[in-house]
């Protein structure tokens, strides 16, 4: 086997860097003035952000709390979020380019007895398979919210898994989100007492 020349790693190396897209860091929010208003900044460092578009999704009815954006292999963007104060659906919308929005579809979560689906987070595990990270409770907002797992049975994200409860993480956390390092999960996740 020959070793490539320094000189030729290096310039493999530029090359290959040329053709990845930079990175991109996205955050979307909504106001105290409008829950149904979705507004999307970005960053290149993720520490100064800009204004991308201010409404840049309202929904077709409902809410849009907690919204949660991801890059699908699709090369589009989707958001996840919450539809109402109360309910047992999340909603979905995607877009190519962060500032047109289109409806795609509400998410029943087949929850027994599910009064409130809130704060779905994005979760791409190693394999590839999407889920939502989702917090559900059976007795109302006040009552005590469990985070589930839902996972998504086709690329369209059209079809989803039975919702699953995270293992080791009990009724009352909310607004969990999970992140894999090595062969470990980690869910961060808010108490709802302490």
């Amino acid at each position: 086997m020959r070793a490539l020349p320094l000189l030729g790693l290096a310039a493999a190396l530029l090359a290959t860097s040329a053709l990845a897209e930079p990175a991109r860091y996205t955050m979307s929010a909504f106001t105290n003035a409008s829950q149904s208003n979705m507004s999307v900044y970005d960053s290149a460092d993720g520490t100064r952000f800009s204004l991308k578009k201010p409404l840049a999704y309202t929904p077709p009815k409902g809410l849009i709390r907690d919204p949660s954006v991801m890059k699908h292999t699709d090369g589009w963007y989707y958001v996840a979020y919450t539809t109402g104060w109360a309910g047992d659906t999340i909603g979905l919308a995607r877009s190519k380019d962060l500032t047109d929005w289109t409806f795609l579809r509400d998410v029943k979560v087949e929850v027994p007895g599910a009064t409130n689906s809130w704060a779905p987070e994005w979760f791409v595990d190693e394999d590839g398979s999407v889920s939502l990270i989702l917090s559900v409770s059976t007795t109302g907002q006040q009552g005590q919210f469990q985070p589930y797992r839902i996972t998504a049975t086709d690329p369209s994200l059209a079809n989803w898994s039975a919702p699953k409860p995270l293992a080791g993480l009990g009724p009352n956390f909310i607004d969990a989100f999970v992140v894999r390092e090595g062969s470990l999960y980690q869910a961060f996740a808010k108490n709802e007492t302490s």
